[in-house]
């Protein structure tokens, strides 16, 4: 699947709109300000997990009950889960029949 493929919108990847001034093309806004910062916190917070995971008792500050690192390392990771159902629960992928109707440079007009 070719990326022209995936943007529908007669803007296209932009990033800057030829329609609207000072604006971005709604499939940019999508795909880079949208995608690129939650890949990068999971990909760290992953990171970060598995760093935790693997440190001994011995290196620890105090002696802590592993039950409380396993604690944390799953409340990490069922908050991140729910981040990403917010995240697409708020942000929903665009259909090419179903252009987003809002903008950041919109929004930012109306305020």
């Amino acid at each position: 699947m070719l990326p022209g493929d995936l943007c529908r919108h007669p803007e296209g990847w932009g990033p800057v709109s030829r329609l609207r001034p000072f604006d971005l093309t709604p499939c940019f806004e999508d795909a880079v300000l949208l995608s690129v910062p939650l890949g990068l916190l999971v990909a760290l917070g992953l990171l970060r997990s598995w760093h935790l995971s693997r440190l001994s008792a011995l290196r620890r500050t105090q002696k802590v009950n592993t039950w409380l690192l396993w604690a944390k390392l799953v409340r990490v990771f069922a908050c991140s889960l729910l981040f990403i159902v917010i995240v697409m629960e708020l942000f929903p992928i665009s259909l090419p029949s179903d252009p987003p109707r809002l903008s950041l440079a919109s929004f930012c007009q109306s305020a």
